[in-house]
């Protein structure tokens, strides 16, 4: 969480760039899915050299390649693993990590100085609470450049969306604090956290702050 949090100044430094290159390069607003695909290279600890080249299919992998100079082959399940932030009604906000196994019936919930939680697939699900008007689709757009996409649902007074932020995938958690006012924290697949704070405007527009210069989110259609 120490580091995470750490990476707070030099995340809202490099959105700032983003927001200052949008006019020059207007970005089509999507993230690639991560694939394990072509070579890679490095040194192990002793300083042998490791040459590696992957292919990924089905949901698994294989390589072939050399360490020290010794040919060898290497296959695997491709897993799957997140990183995101905790938020409960009283405020209290940490950051977890979530690890979903190869045949996706479990979780493995992942929370600082905790041990491992492993969640499997089944059981009731939570009843729904009731909705809020923070809940909807938004977009952030500077000079015609698309800067950030978020959908947010709102639970009780809880938060929690997920989304694209100058080009990276996002989540975000957090709580309504007022009548039109809301704060959490948007977590980087890196780790990486920056906390804001959002203003609801008669429109139902968002102002967010946290990031620099603030950033207007206009609503968008449900569909």
């Amino acid at each position: 969480m120490t580091h995470a949090l750490g990476c707070a100044e030099a995340r809202r430094v490099a959105v700032l760039l983003a927001l200052a290159a949008a006019a020059a390069c207007a970005p089509h607003l999507t993230v690639e899915p991560q694939t394990l695909v072509g070579s890679f290279r490095g040194e192990t600890a002793d300083g042998q050299e490791v040459a590696l080249t992957f292919t990924e299919a089905e949901e698994a992998f294989r390589g072939a390649g050399s360490i020290g100079g010794e040919p060898v082959v290497v296959a695997g399940a491709v897993g799957w693993r997140g990183m995101g932030s905790l938020a409960a009604g009283d405020g209290r906000s940490e950051l977890l990590e979530l690890t979903l196994s190869a045949d996706g019936e479990t979780v493995t919930l992942e929370r600082q100085g905790q041990r491992p939680v492993a969640l499997h697939r089944g059981g009731t699900s939570a009843p729904p609470a009731p909705s809020g008007p923070f809940a909807g689709r938004y977009r952030a757009v500077r000079d015609r450049a698309p800067l950030a996409e978020v959908t947010l649902v709102q639970s009780g007074n809880l938060l929690a969306g997920a989304g694209i932020v100058t080009g990276d995938p996002v989540g975000v958690s957090g709580r309504v604090t007022g009548t039109d006012r809301a704060e959490g924290l948007v977590t980087f697949l890196d780790g990486s956290q920056v906390r804001f704070e959002a203003e609801r405007a008669a429109d139902g527009s968002l102002t967010v702050r946290g990031f620099g210069e603030p950033m207007a989110m206009r609503r968008r259609p449900s569909s």
